[in-house]
């Protein structure tokens, strides 16, 4: 089994997923893993430690991998994530709105399950779960940057609107995660590759998705993602059906 993590409390709602297609109650789950229950139920409600979500993927015979991920531990591979794109623990706390101490949690395997998901949609990971042995699946995902339809964003207009708000912390339809190519300047820059429509905004986000058949979802998005407290400029075609009041 395999499914796009990326929200917070994904995991946990793959966990409860997992757990009922094994026929398993909470508490006996719970049992299994050796964990108690309230512990059980924070892991189901995205809200609880690594070190019990493991106890739990394991006494399930489950593990997390990365789409977009090398081999190796996890919060290895997201640090190397992290590296990849060029962005410091300095860089990427600010841009979450954590503490560096917190970061170097998440990339020694521990922290909690919120702050392991607010990481991973950082840096494209892609997170889902696996059966342990599994092969990795082979992901086709959906178009991310609206430069693939020739309706990349105006570089004079991408830098007014950055100054506008103060600068963006995330563009999720980037067209490069190399921040001099990139026409809108964010802390972040989720391409193609990182399937921005799946992954966790936060802060202040720039939005030019694709106009073609994926823009109402895109659409829906942004307005979930506004009902959050998050702020999103966006750039969209004028199609009055697809007005959002956010």
């Amino acid at each position: 089994m395999h499914g796009r993590l990326g929200h917070l409390g994904r995991i946990g709602n793959a966990v409860r997923e997992a757990r009922r297609a094994a026929g398993m109650t909470q508490l006996s789950l719970a049992i299994s893993a050796e964990i108690g229950l309230a512990a059980m139920r924070g892991v189901e409600s995205g809200i609880g430690r690594i070190t019990s979500l493991n106890a739990v993927l394991n006494a399930l015979a489950l593990e997390i991998r990365g789409r977009n991920l090398a081999e190796g531990s996890l919060g290895h591979a997201l640090a190397l994530a992290r590296k990849r794109r060029k962005l410091s623990r300095r860089q990427l706390a600010r841009a979450l709105n954590v503490s560096r101490n917190t970061l170097a949690s998440v990339e020694a395997g521990g922290g909690s399950m919120a702050e392991l998901e607010s990481y991973a949609a950082a840096v494209g990971a892609g997170l889902y779960l696996a059966k342990i042995g599994e092969a990795k699946p082979f992901f086709v995902n959906a178009g991310n940057s609206s430069s693939h339809h020739g309706w990349e964003t105006p570089l004079k207009l991408g830098v007014s609107l950055s100054e506008a708000v103060g600068g963006f912390d995330l563009d999720p339809c980037a067209g490069s995660t190399n921040s001099r190519l990139a026409r809108v300047k964010a802390r972040v820059l989720l391409t193609v590759n990182d399937d921005g429509l799946h992954a966790k905004w936060f802060g202040t986000v720039f939005c030019n998705p694709p106009y073609g058949r994926s823009l109402p979802r895109w659409i829906s998005k942004c307005a979930t993602e506004a009902e959050r407290g998050i702020t999103i400029v966006g750039l969209v075609p004028c199609r009055p059906e697809y007005a959002v009041v956010a």
